[in-house]
């Protein structure tokens, strides 16, 4: 396991173990973690000097998707290109094939020039794999593909570029529970006297509150909202699409600030928000 402490946020994951006999190879083997919130790597598998088969764990309470990945490598060498390949994934097809690239944080880079969350990765592929899926129900493929009934492997090579260093990896930009709550008390209170309602929708399987936001005025007149609209707001409809949680965050910001047509959509509707 890594060396030192990659808790960027609390968190507590099953431990990972990575599977690998270092006397049959020159480099060392690398540290993978994933520990921390929001984290999400089940195990690693080395399958030669640099290359890397990846499991990841199934969304809680799901038939068994997986999309999100967000773990921790130490142990790199640097200038040496490593590739890793995640095996278990579901989706028929996938932006990766289109150009997306893993996003990517550095710890030395952050350190010496203040780089965070990055795009990198190399030769970067989506595919059909030879891993059956037994069990599970399919969704959004064709019969045919249905029919073959196999994983997909997402493949990337990333060249590190210092020896030391810590590089995070993930699906997209991390969003967790933890910032969100950090965010809503800030907006809490809102500006030039907006508030923002706090209420619980539901309790998580992991207990964490879902709430609903309501966003008006403050000298509103209870009776007028009756007869308002209603306008929703929804964030994370899949708990992998985190780019939901940020495009939440700013519709927040702009609906309680003071801006012409922020102030005409509180005047007119009843703004509700699932963060």
């Amino acid at each position: 396991m890594g060396r030192g402490s990659y808790a960027l946020q609390d968190g507590n994951l099953d431990t990972q173990r990575l599977w690998t006999r270092p006397e049959q190879y020159r480099r060392p083997h690398l540290h993978f973690e994933s520990r921390f919130e929001s984290g999400n790597l089940k195990r690693a598998a080395r399958l030669g000097e640099t290359t890397y088969d990846l499991e990841l764990s199934e969304d809680i309470n799901t038939m068994g998707n997986t999309q999100w990945f967000y773990f921790a490598v130490d142990n790199m060498q640097a200038g040496v290109e490593y590739q890793f390949c995640i095996v278990n994934l579901l989706k028929a097809e996938s932006l990766y094939n289109d150009g997306m690239q893993p996003i990517t944080y550095s710890t030395i880079a952050k350190e010496t020039n203040g780089t965070g969350w990055v795009r990198a990765g190399e030769n970067v592929c989506y595919f059909h794999n030879h891993l059956r899926i037994s069990g599970k129900t399919l969704v959004n493929r064709t019969k045919s593909d249905a029919a073959s009934n196999f994983y997909r492997t997402l493949s990337f090579h990333y060249t590190c570029k210092h020896d030391g260093d810590t590089v995070y990896f993930a699906h997209c930009y991390p969003y967790t529970y933890t910032r969100l709550q950090k965010e809503l008390d800030r907006l809490e209170h809102g500006e030039n006297g907006v508030k923002i309602l706090r209420s619980e929708l539901c309790v998580t399987i992991a207990g964490n509150r879902v709430e609903v936001l309501f966003v008006c005025d403050p000298d509103v007149d209870a009776a007028a909202l009756e007869t308002r609209p209603s306008m929703l707001l929804v964030a994370r409809v899949h708990p992998g699409e985190t780019q939901g949680s940020f495009m939440v965050k700013g519709a927040m910001e702009f609906l309680i600030g003071d801006d012409e047509d922020a102030r005409y959509l509180r005047s007119q509707y009843k703004i509700y928000i699932i963060s």
